[in-house]
């Protein structure tokens, strides 16, 4: 259980009596990323920054100018500190044409002359931007400035914005003010964000999110707008903390190693990630962007015994999962074996078991496997994402060719014979008729659920 806070100034006055209490409250809260933001108070607050990171493993800095300094503080000035190694990133800079502290024109030369840095140095940008998107976009549109990774921080723009900037490869962080608008326009956007595009950050001392609105802000209250974000999207704050470590790790490029997940949990549920080999080649499969999954890694460096998987389960207390799934990042039944020795072993200690899998193990193994399952698997979910034949062969290619679906079906069939719970999915892709599905499911004589597309766990 960690979470990172993408977005702080604890070097601000705000902490001059408590800081180092304030810290340890952190950490000693799981916070194990601080992002400390180098901008403000000119020259000076980049030093106090620089000087925090350097005290403590976890915290970081960057450096930049604020808009509202533009008209203030000489861009070259700061550029003493670049070859620090804490520096993670450019910023925060941008344009607040909310206040316009600085001329409006400043502000743009001052912004301009932060990505021409962050090219220079690789490294990504964070941005501020209040009542200024349309201007932003149109300078972040000229030329390379997304491929180091650019992170809009703390965002208050619409689902439009939002679109943009995730078609783009950015970054969308939120921040405790997300907490005072609970509306449903509020709800679609949070819900919008994938996975592998969205942070959390405290920007404190500003912006305590609800119930803390109102007084300073810090980075332990992090934690409170994780999980106002988890509700409205269907997971828990353990998994919006892991998501947003991760994602703070991969575009700060920090040198946080992560590690493949054999055994990780999602809401309510273990799942297991005993290989990456699949038997189709599905065109909507996430591995094609990216192996996180809920902010775990899935890319195997070598396939998990099951000595290795039953010692890892053991590591979670058995009140804090419902089932355990065979799963991960590739098809599980690939591996009948240690399914059926984990699946044994589970089944004795009285563990819920489920195999996600894509129904074609009878073609692969030329028998029938499903007896084998009996009495130690508890429900079956085949990804089925078709109709009919023709429409599966051109979504989930494999060597099987078209008898592929058929040979799924038929694997739905002899499920139900010895399964006590059956079920088919399919992504929600525009080709697939959620009716057609559902008829299938009543001529199977099993459940049907819809998976969302591009929603992975």
């Amino acid at each position: 259980m960690k979470i990172a806070d993408s977005h702080a100034h604890l070097n601000f006055p705000d902490y001059d009596k408590d800081r180092e209490e304030v810290i340890k409250r952190a950490y000693d809260g799981k916070v194990r990323i601080i992002i400390n933001i180098g901008s403000g108070n000119g020259k000076d607050g980049i030093k106090d920054s620089l000087e925090l990171a350097r005290s403590y493993d976890f915290i970081y800095s960057t450096i930049g100018i604020h808009p509202h300094e533009a008209d203030s503080v000489d861009f070259e000035e700061i550029l003493s500190f670049s070859s620090e190694n804490k520096i993670v990133a450019v910023g925060e800079c941008g344009l607040d044409f909310y206040k316009n502290y600085s001329p409006r024109e400043k502000q743009i030369t001052v912004f301009k002359k932060h990505i021409e840095f962050a090219l220079q140095k690789n490294l990504p940008l964070i941005i501020h931007s209040r009542n200024a998107g349309d201007e932003v976009m149109k300078i972040l549109n000229k030329g390379d400035v997304w491929k180091n990774g650019i992170i809009f921080h703390c965002f208050s723009g619409d689902e439009g914005l939002a679109d943009e900037i995730i078609k783009l490869g950015g970054f969308i962080s939120f921040a405790g003010n997300i907490t005072y608008r609970n509306s449903e326009a509020v709800k679609n956007l949070v819900r919008k964000i994938p996975d592998e595009r969205i942070l959390v950050e405290t920007d404190c001392p500003f912006l305590s999110p609800v119930p803390y609105r109102g007084k300073r802000n810090e980075p332990l209250y992090v934690w409170m707008t994780a999980d106002f974000l988890a509700k409205i999207r269907g997971i828990t704050a353990e998994d919006m903390g892991r998501i947003s470590f991760v994602n703070t790790v991969r575009v700060f490029k920090l040198p946080v190693k992560i590690e493949p997940s054999i055994v990780y949990k999602i809401r309510r549920s273990l799942y297991i990630n005993l290989t990456n080999e699949c038997t189709l080649s599905c065109t909507f499969c996430g591995k094609k962007r990216s192996y996180f999954v809920k902010g775990h890694y899935l890319k195997l460096e070598r396939e998990p015994s099951v000595e290795e998987v039953l010692s890892e389960i053991k590591c979670y207390s058995r009140d804090s999962f419902d089932e355990v799934v065979f799963c991960g990042y590739g098809e599980p039944l690939l591996r009948l074996d240690k399914v059926k020795e984990i699946g044994r072993e589970l089944k004795s200690t009285g563990i819920k078991t489920r195999i996600d899998t894509d129904g074609l193990a009878n073609l692969v193994y030329r028998r029938n496997i499903v007896p084998e399952l009996s009495g130690m698997i508890d429900c079956v979910s085949v990804s089925l994402n078709a109709p009919d034949e023709e429409t599966y062969a051109k979504i989930c290619p494999s060597p099987y060719g078209r008898e592929a679906w058929r040979h799924a079906c038929e694997f739905v069939k002899e499920c139900t014979k010895f399964i006590p719970e059956v079920i088919i999915t399919a992504v929600s892709l525009p080709s697939i008729s959620y009716e057609d599905m559902d008829k299938l499911a009543k001529t199977l004589g099993v459940k049907f659920r819809i998976r969302e597309y591009n929603e992975l766990g």
